[in-house]
């Protein structure tokens, strides 16, 4: 989704056996603001119409949100993994 609400990402943890992340970003960075999508839908535009001062206050929480949510997705996918060890540890 191009306003980030819904990202879609994979986390497959076999992949750290390769050295991968198992962290994978399927969707890119957010296009349009969470605006754009919800007022496209009638719960949202409701809320709008009845309340609009409110609805402002809590549109711009989310969007902090999809932005705060969407940096540390973006963060983890980037980390970079080492694959673990095999053989014997030595006490």
């Amino acid at each position: 989704m191009e306003s980030g609400h819904w990202p879609l990402y994979r986390f497959d943890p076999r992949r750290r056996d390769q050295g991968e992340n198992p962290l994978q970003l399927d969707s890119g960075a957010p296009k349009v603001p969470l605006k754009e999508y919800a007022y496209k839908e009638t719960r949202y535009r409701m809320l709008a119409d009845m309340d609009p001062e409110r609805a402002k206050e809590l549109l711009t929480k989310a969007q902090a949100g999809v932005n705060n949510q969407w940096s540390l997705y973006e963060q983890l996918s980037k980390l970079t993994v080492e694959a673990p060890k095999t053989g014997n540890a030595e006490s």
